[in-house]
Formats: structure tokens, C-alpha cells, sequence
């Protein structure tokens, strides 16, 4: 699960990733159109370059060791704001 997460992020995975992150930061949104652009592009080519850099040189070895943890912090992430979600969009108003 870890290598395919990975994989997602080299593929252009990290334009969604950073996208949605940069979403939620209020200094990012203040950026001029132009800066977000650069900002944008750095932090997406990083983690690219470093997803890569990750699935070709960390031994699979140590790839596999680190999965358990990878699918705890995916699940609990994933839950949050999937719960946020739903309860923002159930509230009775």
C-alpha cells in the first residue's frame, strides 16, 4: 500500500495532494496568483522527486516495515476528514 501511494504521488498524484493541502493553508491562499503558481509547482516537483527518490533507493525491506504504520496514519487521516465532511454537510441549519 506504502509503494502504491508512493507510485500515486510520482504519477501526478502530488498535484492533487498539494493541491488540497495548499488549499487549507490561509498564507498560501494570501499568495498573488503568480507566487501560488511557483509555490505550487515547487512543492509538487519535491514531492515527486522525493516519492521517487523513496521507491527507488529505501530497500523494499524497509518499505514493508513501514507500511503498517503508513495504513494507521492513512486510516485515521482518512476517517477525520471524511467524518468533518459528513457532519459539515449534514448540519441542520
Amino acid at each position: 500500500m506504502l509503494k502504491d501511494a508512493l507510485t500515486f504521488l510520482v504519477s501526478g498524484g502530488s498535484v492533487v495532494v498539494v493541491s488540497w493541502i495548499a488549499e487549507q493553508i490561509k498564507a498560501f491562499q494570501a499568495l498573488v496568483s503568480n507566487v501560488k503558481r511557483w509555490v505550487f509547482f515547487g512543492v509538487a516537483t519535491v514531492l515527486s522527486i522525493g516519492s521517487y527518490l523513496v521507491l527507488h533507493y529505501v530497500p523494499d525491506a524497509t518499505l514493508l516495515a513501514l507500511t503498517p504504520y503508513f495504513v494507521i496514519i492513512a486510516g485515521i487521516f482518512t476517517s477525520l476528514f471524511v467524518v468533518e465532511k459528513f457532519h459539515s454537510v449534514t448540519k441542520v441549519k
